[in-house]
């Protein structure tokens, strides 16, 4: 970690020995511990649930109501058809929406959307925790098939490999 001194009082510029400079936000005289932070951006499929959120919210859709087709929303929102179902997903596993083949996405329950975004980001910040458990449990289901195998069993993966 950099450590500055600041020479000035707040909001002044420091040029440090090292030819960076940087905004400092503290008293003449106290040392600065330069804090860089991994700047966060919202996938793109949050982004269209805000903006389908927002969607329902102006035109004052209801339960029952029914979202333009896909191909015409990814059209408007100048996404691809992908992007967009990975919004319908996420609104459908919140309740919001219901998806269904031929008839569309119908709304469940109109969002409140802070309340959706804030679902998404939660689920977000348990990703980590459930890959970890996922590969623990892959890792000793791979370890009792291999004890378990027997020649009966073996022998048709064989032949499905050489396929």
């Amino acid at each position: 970690m950099n450590h500055f001194t600041v020479n000035r009082w707040r909001d002044e510029r420091y040029h440090g020995g090292d030819g960076t400079r940087c905004t400092l936000d503290q008293r003449v005289g106290e040392p600065v511990v330069e804090q860089l932070r991994p700047v966060t951006r919202p996938r793109l499929y949050e982004v269209i649930v805000e903006q389908l959120c927002g969607y329902i919210a102006d035109n004052g859709l209801n339960e029952g109501d029914r979202l333009p087709a896909e191909r015409d929303l990814a059209a408007k929102l100048g996404v691809s058809r992908a992007s967009l179902s990975q919004a319908l997903v996420a609104l459908e596993v919140q309740g919001v929406l219901s998806v269904r083949h031929g008839d569309g996405a119908v709304i469940v329950h109109p969002p409140i959307e802070e309340r959706a975004i804030k679902a998404l980001r939660e689920h977000a910040d348990r990703m980590p925790d459930i890959i970890e458990a996922r590969e623990a449990l892959e890792f000793r289901l791979a370890a009792l098939a291999a004890e378990r195998r027997t020649d009966e069993r073996w022998r048709p993966l064989t032949l499905l490999s050489r396929q």
